[in-house]
């Protein structure tokens, strides 16, 4: 009686997937900004500092200090990629 349900389940399964359109990867609309990504991670690990700043300001352990030191580090290494991409994007 499994095989008889299972049987119509795959079936209808593996048509629906043969019956779709593949996804084309020229339709994507290209970025306006060459540095849209790198400005990305710089606005959201800025975002996450700020947070973490005033997250901690009322518990200073040490454990805290290094999560924001880290997050401060990410935040330059962000910086410097999104400089890094802008100079490049000038030159050219």
């Amino acid at each position: 009686m499994k095989r008889a349900i299972a049987l119509p389940i795959v079936s209808l399964f593996a048509l629906g997937t043969l019956s779709m359109a593949p996804a084309v990867a020229d339709e994507a609309p290209a970025p306006s900004d060459p540095c849209a990504k790198e400005q990305a991670q710089y606005d959201k690990a800025g975002a996450k500092y700020a947070e973490l700043q005033a997250a901690f300001q009322e518990h200073k352990t040490k454990k805290n200090q290094k999560v924001k030191k880290a997050q401060a580090q990410r935040v330059k290494a962000a910086q410097a990629r999104l400089d890094d991409c802008r100079a490049d994007a000038a030159a050219a």
